[in-house]
Parts: C-alpha cells; structure tokens; sequence
C-alpha cells in the first residue's frame, strides 16, 4: 500500500493521526492533514478521525492505480466522471488487501461513501477559488447523487438485528471453562515464570465477565480506580471517561466509550485483583506504583515491561488462551458484555420493580445514557418472558374449557 495511518501522542496527552503518503518519503498528505485538523479533529474523537483517515486512504489509494490526480482533476475543473466515481464505489466496498474480491460490511462501505463525499465536497470548496459557477455546482450534484445512490438503508431488520444480540452469550462449555480458570488460573501452565501474565489475564477476564465493561474500559483502569474490599465497604471499580490522557504512553490509547460510573465486584474477584497486583505485578521492573499507574501492564521481559498493555497485546493475551482452552474458542471481549446483560435479564424481578427501574439500572451499569436504544433491546428478554408467562396461562384456561 502507497498510504499508512500513523497516529501520534501531542505534549497535551491528545491523540491525533495522519495519512503518509510512502512514495513522498513518508510525508502527511497535505490536503488529508487540513481537513482532519480543521474539520473533523475539534468535534470527534481519535477514532472517529482515524476512520475518515481510512475512507480517504482507500480513495487516494483508488486514485493512485487509475492513474487520477484528484486535485488537479478539480483545479481544471475536469471532474471525475460518472463511470469513475461508479468504480470508485466498488473499490471502496472492497477490503483493504484483498485478492479475493472479498468485501466489507454494509455498514462500513456507507460509512466510507459518506466520508469520502465529504471530503471530495471539502476538496472542491477548498481548491477552487470561485466555486459558485454551473460547472462545479453539476459535478457536487453528481457526486452526491452517484455515490449515494450506492448507499443502503437496508442493513438489516431492526428487530432481527435485536433478537440476534439477544441470542449471544456465552456457550455453556464456553463460561465452565472460565468458571474453573477463576477458580484455578494456573491450569496447564508450563512455566513458573508465566505465573505473572496468566493471572492477569484471568484477572481481566473476571471482571469482563463480572462488570460487562469494554476492552478500552478494563485497560484504561487505574490504581485509584480500584478500591479493596475494606472496613466493611465493598470492593469496587471506578470507570473514568479518560480521552486524551496525557499519563497514558499508548499511541492507541484504550478509551472508555460509555459513561464513567462506581462498579461492585466480589469478594472472589477482589482477592484475585490483590493477588495479582501484590505478588506478581508488583515484582516488575519499571512498573509505576502511584494513583496513575495502570493496573494491567506488560510482564515479558524487556524493554516495555511494566508499561501499561496495549489492546493488540490483549488480544494476544486473548488468543494464547483460546489456543490452550478449545472450549474458548469464539470468546471475544464483547460477547462477555452480551452474556453479562443475558445474566442481568435472569434475575428474579423484587416486588414492585419495573420496566422502567429495569432501564435505569442497566444503563447505569453499561454507562450507557438514559433511555439508550440498546438498553431497550436488553429489556425485551424480561418483557418477551412475561408474555410468554400470560400466554400460557391463557393457553392453560382455554384447555380446562375444552375439558369441562
């Protein structure tokens, strides 16, 4: 690939990311670079810039094969014709790399279409030092209409697409399994010296399991975000919004998407944490002590031990234990959010509790804000189930009819 995403830590702790261009020595691309940091990075986040970043990757990246100067294209005002932008569409549904014509999401082939017709939008305005003429005002109508006439509003029925995400959780294997690594979290382990990041990761697990937080959330948890079990206080966990951390050393910095919020964990899960940080992660090298410090980091002997862990060493952390469990096969940080909602919608309702109680419990609890649609879905597993309930004692009544 002629373009990369590289993405950079400011003096103030803000994350920020550019498109290099590798036949310019690696230089930013500059018209890329102005509409990031004059029109997108003041309203969005990290991720949401790196994802224009990468819809005008995949367009600059067409324009280099089909031998397309976009900008002079514009200042001639020589525009891309309809033809191309119609094979400008079908490369953006490609993915990135392949050989097999195989292709994205609905879902993210829209959201490409949607940023690159903002940027060629932008790009025009930009260049062009008067715009306002028939010419430029045909090739913006064009544009529009060509490239959204490729987008599709059909990604799936609204209801299915809920009882699909009310159908996942875990497999019954699938949670035996971690039920015996929270009670056991050194099985077939080979060597003494793993001791130290398989309770981290088991660690991590549990309270995935336990609290239903995301991957950024778990690893952007802090010393002070954790509080022991003392005194008669329960133990808990402390969720703080956190972008743009400037004690965070990670380029790709874990990030927690929802609401900040206190979280209550066992007494089992609490003895794993102090374990964990007081025999094993305390004995690091390099590792950090105060209230900033990150309470999961990196064991491997190096230069990065006792750093705070990345996401992608998470996700190694995840696959080495899909490797040795076979029943964890399929286990992804957020099937555990789903199966935690699943267990939530189990439990016995008080006398007196309702729908609406419900929803304030689970959106506090997800961090998810009032009367969020996705609290919403969860909730229909309680209210199918009292239909269900009324259904058959209906059914039941009209059987002892028939009978009498």
């Amino acid at each position: 690939m002629t373009f990369t995403i590289q993405s950079y830590i400011a003096q103030d702790g803000e994350r920020f990311s550019l498109l290099l261009d590798r036949d310019k020595n690696s230089l930013p691309c500059f018209y890329a670079t102005a509409f990031i940091s004059r029109h997108i990075r003041s309203r969005s986040t990290h991720e949401t810039q790196k994802a224009y970043l990468n819809s005008i990757r995949k367009l600059l990246e067409w324009a280099k094969i089909r031998n397309i100067d976009i900008e002079s294209r514009i200042l001639s005002q020589k525009f891309i014709s309809v033809d191309e932008l119609d094979d400008l569409a079908n490369n953006l549904r490609l993915k990135v790399g392949s050989r097999t014509g195989e292709v994205v999401s609905q879902i993210k082939f829209n959201t490409h279409i949607s940023y690159v017709t903002k940027y060629i939008n932008w790009l025009v305005y930009e260049l062009l030092v008067n715009p306002d003429n028939k010419s430029v005002d045909n090739f913006i109508t064009r544009l529009h209409n060509v490239l959204s006439s490729q987008v599709s509003k059909k990604t799936g029925s609204k209801t299915a697409r809920a009882q699909q995400i009310l159908g996942k959780r875990l497999t019954t294997p699938m949670e035996e399994r971690l039920r015996s690594l929270f009670d056991d979290p050194f099985q077939i382990l080979l060597r003494e010296t793993d001791k130290g990041s398989r309770l981290r990761n088991v660690v991590m697990l549990r309270i995935l399991y336990e609290t239903g937080m995301r991957r950024g959330e778990l690893l952007a948890l802090k010393l002070k975000n954790y509080n022991e079990g003392t005194a008669g206080d329960h133990p808990s966990l402390v969720i703080e919004r956190n972008h743009h951390d400037e004690f965070d050393t990670r380029t790709n910095q874990p990030v927690a998407k929802t609401n900040g919020r206190l979280l209550l964990i066992s007494s089992e899960l609490d003895e794993l944490i102090k374990q964990y940080l007081y025999d094993y992660r305390g004995e690091l090298q390099f590792v950090g002590f105060d209230d900033e410090s990150f309470i999961f980091v990196n064991h491997r002997t190096g230069p990065k031990q006792g750093q705070p862990l990345t996401i992608s060493s998470f996700d190694s952390a995840m696959d080495d234990l899909r490797r040795k469990f076979t029943e964890l096969a399929g286990l992804h940080p957020h099937l555990l959010r789903h199966h935690w909602n699943w267990r939530f919608s189990q439990i016995p309702r008080a006398e007196g509790y309702t729908d609406a109680s419900d929803m304030l419990d689970r959106c506090y609890l997800m961090g998810w804000a009032h009367n969020s649609e996705s609290a919403k879905i969860y909730n229909l597993k309680f209210i199918m189930e009292e239909a269900n309930k009324k259904g058959l004692l209906m059914n039941a009544d009209t059987a002892r009819v028939n009978k009498s």
